[in-house]
Parts: structure tokens; sequence; C-alpha cells
């Protein structure tokens, strides 16, 4: 039987380091696009998570990752097929790791899917109401979404031969292409896939009825960061934590982003 990789668990605050000793609950958070999430180091976060919490649930951007490749110039029917692949490649190891695991279907979930659910609806409009009205979650969701939607010019609009050609190398060297303006239009496009977000960052126990929960992602979240803030606007309920998970043997600080070719 082959032994499931070790990830090592940092928290953000000593209130996350007590929610990740209670070991209730997991939310494992998956990015497209992203090189970092094979479907080995998926399966095996995965694992790792059933071995080391109670219950473990999975996130992954569904429509709300299209918001970022339209704000990039990406015509939205690519968009949302972009997205729809991006998902199933992530899902499929994901599901197949929670079922070896005895975990049970219906633990993968997206902000679409979760869009009936009342806790998760009433910290979406929540979200969104606040960065109408806040500096700083303004501020701070314009940051991510900038981040974000340069990353995709940098990646794909880069190599617009592979929407045409998908069998073409990954490791092709990229065309040098001048980035669209970021608009005031597409970054209220955007910014939509950060308010898709914010709810996990808030409130995940109440999303899916535990006593408490932690966010798990490989590296620190930037848009976590002024949540946790004495005078933020939004903060984070009494149960929430945020765990950053690295391979064993690999400092957090090291676990980097890598650059893949959206098809």
């Amino acid at each position: 039987m082959e032994t499931v990789p070790s990830f090592h668990a940092l928290p953000y605050t000593d209130q996350c380091g007590r929610h990740l000793m209670a070991a209730e609950h997991a939310l494992i958070g998956l990015s497209p696009w992203n090189g970092y999430f094979t479907a080995r180091r998926v399966e095996s976060l995965v694992e790792w998570a059933a071995g080391t919490f109670r219950a473990v649930d999975v996130i992954i951007p569904s429509y709300e990752a299209a918001y970022t490749l339209i704000a990039a110039g990406v015509e939205p029917s690519v968009a949302v097929g972009r997205a729809r692949r991006a998902v199933k490649k992530l899902r499929r190891p994901a599901q197949r790791a929670l079922l070896r695991a005895g975990c049970g279907e219906g633990r993968i979930h997206t902000g679409t899917s979760l869009a009936a659910v009342p806790r998760y609806l009433q910290l979406r409009r929540t979200a969104e109401r606040t960065y109408h009205r806040d500096p700083g979650i303004r501020a701070a969701c314009l940051d991510v979404a900038r981040a974000a939607v340069a990353g995709v010019q940098g990646r794909i609009m880069a190599q617009p031969q592979s929407v045409e050609r998908p069998e073409l190398s990954e490791e092709r060297p990229r065309m040098s292409v001048a980035r669209p303006q970021l608009s005031e239009e597409r970054l209220d496009i955007a910014v939509r896939y950060a308010w898709s977000e914010l709810p996990f960052m808030l409130d995940s126990p109440g999303i899916f009825g535990t006593a408490s929960s932690v966010l798990v992602y490989h590296r620190r979240i930037p848009l976590i960061e002024p949540l946790l803030r004495d005078d933020a606007a939004l903060r984070p309920a009494p149960g929430q934590g945020f765990v950053v998970a690295s391979p064993a043997g690999l400092p957090a600080e090291d676990v980097q982003d890598q650059e893949v070719t959206a098809r």
C-alpha cells in the first residue's frame, strides 16, 4: 500500500492553531490553472486532510473563475468553457481521494453550487456590501483582482495559439504581447471572484455546520490578511481558522504557484 505523503500545517495565528489542534473540519482550497495542484498532489493533500481532520470538504472556483478570464479579455463563452475544464481537472483527483478515504459524496463545492446555502448567500451579500462601503476591504479585493488578472494575462494571453491547438506543449516559449489596460469596468468584473471567496474566509463553520474549521491552502492568501486586523470591517467568525499546508520537508515559503497554460 502506497504511503500518503505528509504535509506540514502552519497556522496563521494562535487561535488558528487551536482550531488546527481541534481537527474538527478542514476546507481545502484548490485553484485552477495553477501548476502546483497536480493530480497527485491534490490526491495527497486530500488524503492527508482526511487522515488528520474529522471532516473534510473541498472548494474549487467554478463560474467564479471565469470572471478573471473575462476581465483579462477572454470572450465570456470561452472563459466559461475554460473554467469548466479547469474545475474537472481538479475535481477528479479530489473525488478519488475523498472516496478512498471514505468521505463519501457531496464533499466538493463551488461558490456556484453553494449559492442556495443560506449562510453562504448571506456572507456573499455582506462581502459585496462591505466592499462598496469600506475602503480597506475594497482596496484588498481590488489588489487581489488586479494580481489575478495580471497572472492570467501573463500566462494565458501570451500564448493565444494554445486555444486553437491544445496539443501544443505547455513548455512552448511565450510570445511577447501587450497586456490590455485594466479598466474600472474590467476590475468590477474581476473583483466578483474575491466576493465569492470571502464567505469561506469569514465563516466556513457556519456554511458547513461545524463548531470550527480551518481553510487550508498551500501559501498565505493575501485577502485573509486584512480580515485579521483589529480594525477590519469584516472579521472571521470565532470558529474560523487558516492554515498553510506544505509538503513535508519543503518550507511553506518555498511553495509557490507554478505557471501553466489554461486550455
